[in-house]
């Protein structure tokens, strides 16, 4: 669903440029957003940054983090 409710807000955006993040936390992955961007939008700037993770506490036997590090996407694109 979040593929498609992405897939519906990019078809109705008017501006001529888009300047957008994500995180690999989020609903979709890096080649689903990719290629919502590349359906929509030409001139996509794709910028990947990965840095560590924040943990407020350390992993125990009721919580187990994924992942040590996250990456964010930055997207700047024209219509």
């Amino acid at each position: 669903r979040a593929y498609d409710a992405f897939d519906d807000l990019f078809s109705k955006i008017s501006s001529d440029y888009i300047l957008f993040s994500y995180s690999n936390e989020g609903l979709l992955s890096e080649d689903q957003l990719l290629g919502l961007f590349k359906k929509h939008f030409h001139n996509i700037q794709f910028e990947k940054i990965t840095y560590q993770r924040y943990r407020a506490d350390v992993d125990s036997s009721s919580r187990q983090y994924k992942a040590n590090e996250t990456s964010e996407f930055l997207v700047l694109a024209e219509r």
